[in-house]
């Protein structure tokens, strides 16, 4: 579908949070920057006293599941925002 609009499957599979690199080490290793930068940045552009919600989950790379949600609180609350609750699933 997404070929049928233009876009450049191959290209964006490169470039696209949770599907880059090889292997599941490495898939993993970019995911989790991607995700720090992400909150780096949502940190960056709110407003003061403005809020932000995440539905996070662990992370499932090529059929095995990696538990990252306790991590990504602590990159998330090191970046400057606080966190509020969590949702168990």
């Amino acid at each position: 579908m997404l070929d049928a609009l233009g876009v450049d499957t191959k290209a964006l599979r490169g470039t696209m949070t949770g599907v880059r690199g090889k292997g599941p080490k490495q898939k993993l290793g970019l995911y989790n920057e991607d995700m720090r930068a992400m909150f780096e940045e949502v940190t960056r552009v709110l407003k003061p006293g403005a809020q932000a919600a995440f539905v996070i989950g662990d992370a499932t790379v090529d059929g095995s599941e990696f538990t990252t949600t306790a991590e990504m609180a602590e990159w998330a609350i090191a970046t400057g925002l606080k966190l509020e609750r969590t949702l168990p699933k």
